[in-house]
Parts: C-alpha cells; structure tokens; sequence
C-alpha cells in the first residue's frame, strides 16, 4: 500500500465551494489508485479559496500519473465547485500541477502536455 498527497485548491470567487461528496481517483500507468473521499471529518472544507491536503491510498506504485478523475455527488442539494487546481506529490517527492479553473460534476484531468 502507497500513499499518494493531493492538494485541492478551490477557487477565490463568491458561490464557489461544495458541501457535496468529492471523490478523487488517481490513474497512472500502472493502474488506479483507491476512489477517495475528499472530506475532513466536521471540517468545512472545499469552500472559498481553501487550499486543503488529502492522502489518496493506492494498492500500487501508479508509474507516471497521468490524470486525476474529480467526482461530485450531492449531498443534500445540489451544488457545484469550483476547482482551481490539484497538485498531486509523488512518491518521489516530485509535484505534478492538474490545473482546472472549471464548475466540476465530474472531471477527468489529464497531466499537462498529454492529450487524452
């Protein structure tokens, strides 16, 4: 089992956070890692401007990430999130930017400079 960071920004604009359920998914080379929920417990998180560092587990080494796969599932009412960017360390240390600047439902990021 590996950890991978993720850092979530969500935008500095008005109406812009969720109370919804966010999912992240890692996809690299070697496979996905675990579906995960970006939620810190009876925290108010992914709301205006918060910047916010969440471990994603992986059963797997992933290789090269390749994109990052954003879900959001309502909670009570519909909502939508601004995402700014998620920056995804790697096991290595290395920090990969997945800017998006975009309403998210559901997303599937890719690394910059890949056309998938």
């Amino acid at each position: 089992m590996v950890t991978y960071k993720v850092i979530v920004s969500t935008g500095d604009v008005k109406y812009v956070g969720t109370d919804s359920y966010v999912y992240c998914t890692l996809i690299g080379e070697r496979g996905e890692s675990q579906r995960s929920n970006l939620d810190k417990y009876l925290q108010r998180d992914l709301q205006r401007g918060d910047v916010e560092q969440y471990d994603i587990p992986s059963d797997q080494d992933l290789g090269d990430i390749w994109f990052v796969k954003l879900e959001v599932r309502r909670f009570l009412v519909q909502d939508y999130w601004f995402c700014g960017s998620v920056v995804v360390v790697t096991l290595s240390g290395l920090n990969l930017n997945f800017p998006l600047l975009q309403m998210a439902g559901k997303l599937h990021c890719p690394a910059p400079g890949r056309n998938r």
